[in-house]
């Protein structure tokens, strides 16, 4: 079976680096902007959620092609990129729900 020739992969791996740019943008953007807490948390750890799915998806393929004896860190890997994705959106979601808080607390005083 004959691969993706070069233009057409250059074409995905742009299309799919800008959509996580995109995401990224909105969720550290507008998103955290509106006080959207979940979708601006969801959205800052964007790339590392791709990163890591993509690493898991490789390696179950080539789980099914490579005899048993032979391990593989890529595993590992994938589950650190999920758990600094995890983070990175529980630390927006912080960063956001503060920011909430605060701009509340400054329209209450005004009142």
């Amino acid at each position: 079976m004959k691969g993706p020739t070069s233009s057409i992969a250059f074409l995905c791996a742009a299309m799919i680096g800008a959509a996580v740019g995109a995401a990224l943008g909105f969720g550290l953007g507008p998103a955290a902007e509106k006080g959207e807490i979940i979708l601006s948390g969801f959205l800052a750890g964007t790339p590392f959620y791709f990163i890591g799915v993509s690493l898991l998806v490789v390696e179950l393929q080539e789980a099914g092609e490579l005899p048993r004896s032979s391990k593989s860190d890529e595993l590992v890997i994938a589950g650190i990129f999920l758990s600094v994705g995890c983070l990175f959106s529980l630390a927006q979601s912080l960063r956001v729900r503060k920011q909430v808080r605060h701009h509340a607390r400054m329209s209450a005083e005004k009142n």
